[in-house]
């Protein structure tokens, strides 16, 4: 198994014919901001790497990138303003955020061919679930990245970001670029119907 970075990868189609950058790109998967090259070759010890690198990225859902600094003040009064949602809207956008936003996500596109307690396959792919989790899905179910794919215990979003102040814990969302401003506490802005959660498969939506 080969596996490299964003650099390597550019050095290599930069260095390769047309025809060779084809034939990597064919068999090259992207891992977060690593690639992996699978060989036939591959032992017990490449593909536990394998499954552990794609175990980290089911973990860590994806955002959706902003890209400057005015679409993120755009981003944050458009959250923060406007008409608000009734406690149960609240509470359910609360516990995503708080309790179930960490379970395991698809980490690529594709049919799950196989469930097991422990795992999901998805088309050639084995995804771990973590401790605790049972899958949502069933063989022959078709899943797009990043959707939850698994339930269990309560566990937060990975964006999540917790802050004791004055003795009272703050939660505010480290992946929406609102920052941690007093209006940007989930408390306050999960209130509007207009916030938006930025992961691409979001645990909530505007109402």
């Amino acid at each position: 198994m080969r596996v490299g970075n964003k650099k390597q990868y550019d050095h290599m189609v930069n260095t390769s014919s047309a025809e060779r950058r084809v034939r990597i790109d064919s068999v090259l998967e992207w891992l977060g901001d690593m690639w992996v090259i699978r060989e036939d070759g591959d032992g017990p010890v490449e593909k536990e790497r394998y499954n552990t690198m794609m175990a980290a990225q089911a973990r860590t859902p994806e955002i959706v990138p902003v890209p400057s600094l005015v679409s993120r003040a755009v981003s944050y009064i458009k959250a923060v303003t406007g008409a608000l949602v009734d406690d149960e809207v609240f509470n359910t956008r609360l516990r995503a955020c708080t309790e179930e936003g960490g379970w395991t996500t698809a980490s690529l596109e594709g049919d799950v061919t196989s469930v097991t307690a422990t795992s999901i396959t998805i088309n050639q792919t084995v995804v771990l679930l973590q401790d605790g989790e049972s899958s949502t899905v069933a063989q022959g179910d078709k899943v797009v990245r990043n959707q939850p794919i698994a339930e269990g215990r309560a566990k937060s979003c990975p964006h999540l970001q917790r802050k004791v102040d004055n003795g009272q814990e703050k939660l505010y969302c480290g992946g929406c670029g609102c920052g941690q401003r007093a209006a940007a506490e989930l408390h306050t802005k999960l209130r509007y119907a207009s916030a938006t959660c930025p992961r691409r498969f979001p645990l909530f939506k505007p109402v």
